[in-house]
């Protein structure tokens, strides 16, 4: 991956959560056994620099994407401060894949 997209991305690691649904998909997205960093929007951004114009995990960024805007706005989970802050970093990383895979096609 070229220095700038790695730079780009604001979370290399599984970020943490106190909120349990954002946990789940933060699980997602970087799981243990991921043999490079960035977890799902880095190996997209990989995916896209090496010219791979159908991305495998172009599908799976956009369902996390939305996952993640409705655990935001659902006003009957609890989530503080630095959670919203978090998944809003997390929505951009993924956001930054998917218009670099859209941009590449």
């Amino acid at each position: 991956m070229n220095f700038l997209m790695w730079m780009s991305l604001q979370f290399k690691k599984r970020p943490n959560a106190e909120n349990k649904e954002l946990q789940k998909i933060y699980k997602q997205l970087w799981r243990d056994q991921d043999r490079k960093p960035g977890g799902t929007p880095g190996e997209l951004m990989r995916e896209v620099e090496a010219g791979d114009l159908n991305p495998r995990h172009l599908t799976k960024a956009k369902d996390r994407v939305n996952q993640l805007r409705a655990v935001l706005s659902d006003r009957n989970i609890s989530m503080s401060r630095l959670d919203r802050k978090t998944d809003e970093g997390v929505m951009n990383d993924l956001r930054a894949g998917i218009q670099a895979a859209e941009n590449a096609k």
